[in-house]
């Protein structure tokens, strides 16, 4: 399939090295297979596009996300060329990346290659939705060509050993050896691999039907009302970590509900433990009632973390705002720091009035930009997603800099 298409194809580990590559892709980098082979395909960049191009490889394995690059590839006796270089995460059914996609292309003007196939006399942006097709469509094929193997061989083994059975009883037969004993054992192996093979069939069958899951509450730890449970992106070592908002009676008659945020962990995920509180509402401040808002992101400063704070002192009326604090990287219970002030408060019309008047509720964040190590680069866009007046569902930006600047008062 890889052979027929009008572009280079290389398929890699997690790691970048490469498994194979299409001849078409022979020919965008100016080697053959066997040279582009493990890391091979890598030493025809540029040396400043060869680093670049590791620790990009490494840090869409660890986001399992695309990847589009622009490389310089100098293969040997030919003038450097320009080649675009877009790249898809191969993921296993427990979501790990095991190894990506790459589709290569000449982008020399003019050049009549490989790479530049069926592409001729198009827009750039009719070429790039071309190539992201024939990527997906690759990809689906080789996942379907992947499970059709695992299928194959679990119906495989049963009926190879019915045949051989099979052909055992005949011999018996033909032998003139009528043992009804030997026949009869032999019969019933046969029939226990066709019950196996009827069982492979019967969960091939079952993934396709539409069923409920059976469910069951297993608790959220031993306090009776919590709420604010978010949990950390990545374990610390063996445990998982958990910011939540045990609710209690903070005024007499008044619905309960809770004024600091509490570190708990677990190493399964059931049961929890409290391991201290991280910080407290502040009275007469924007943030006198608090709870955590999305999971916090790791940054080379700590843990950054978007929280949301109630200002009570007004009377009938709480306001929701939002503010950002840093917890330690590895001892999340001790706060680094954490904002004087609001970063986000209800001022437009749809988060003044609505359902619940007066709110900002900071609940999703997505940040663009991770370095190879896994943390948020401090240039990163940050898109902040939050409810306003419990009716609208809203998208507030900045970037992970500015986050830290209001941390530290800047």
């Amino acid at each position: 399939m890889a052979e027929i298409l009008p572009v280079g194809i290389l398929r890699s580990d997690a790691e970048g090295r490469c498994l194979f590559v299409n001849r078409p892709g022979c020919a965008v980098l100016g080697v053959d297979a066997a040279e582009a082979a493990g890391f091979g395909w890598m030493r025809t960049l540029s040396p400043t596009d060869r680093d670049e191009t590791r620790r990009a490889w490494a840090a869409a394995t660890h986001r399992a996300e695309p990847l589009d690059l622009e490389l310089v590839v100098r293969a040997p006796g030919a003038a450097p060329r320009n080649v675009s270089c877009r790249v898809a995460p191969v993921v296993d059914a427990a979501g790990k990346v095991t190894g990506h996609l790459a589709a290569l292309q000449d982008l020399a003007p003019g050049r009549d290659g490989p790479g530049a196939v069926g592409l001729a006399g198009r827009g750039q942006g009719d070429a790039e939705d071309e190539m992201r097709e024939r990527m997906a469509h690759l990809t689906r094929v080789s996942t379907m060509g992947e499970m059709a193997a695992g299928i194959a061989h679990e119906i495989n083994q049963p009926l190879t050993a019915i045949a051989t059975y099979a052909q055992a009883c005949r011999r018996l037969i033909l032998a003139g050896r009528l043992d009804s004993s030997d026949h009869l054992e032999t019969l019933e192996k046969i029939s226990r691999q066709a019950h196996r093979a009827g069982e492979v069939v019967r969960r091939l069958r079952s993934l396709g039907e539409q069923r409920e899951s059976p469910r069951e509450l297993v608790g959220l730890g031993d306090h009776p009302d919590i709420r604010n449970g978010v949990i950390f992106p990545s374990r610390l070592g063996d445990r998982y970590l958990r910011l939540d908002r045990p609710n209690r009676e903070l005024s007499p008659g008044e619905p309960a509900s809770g004024d600091a945020i509490v570190l708990s962990e677990s190493t399964d995920l059931v049961e929890w433990h409290p391991l201290g509180v991280v910080m407290r509402g502040r009275p007469r401040y924007w943030d006198e009632r608090i709870g955590a808002g999305p999971p916090p992101i790791r940054t080379r400063q700590g843990w950054l973390l978007v929280y949301h704070g109630v200002a009570t002192h007004f009377g009938s009326v709480g306001i929701y705002q939002a503010g950002v604090a840093l917890l330690d990287l590895e001892d999340p219970v001790r706060l680094l720091g954490r904002s004087r002030d609001n970063v986000l408060e209800p001022r437009e019309m749809y988060e003044l009035v609505g359902q619940v008047p007066n709110v900002v509720f900071p609940s999703g964040m997505i940040v663009e930009e991770y370095d190879a190590e896994g943390f948020a680069t401090e240039e990163s866009a940050v898109r902040v997603y939050y409810g306003a007046a419990d009716t609208s569902v809203c998208m507030a930006t900045g970037t992970v800099g500015g986050l830290l600047a209001a941390v530290h008062g800047r």
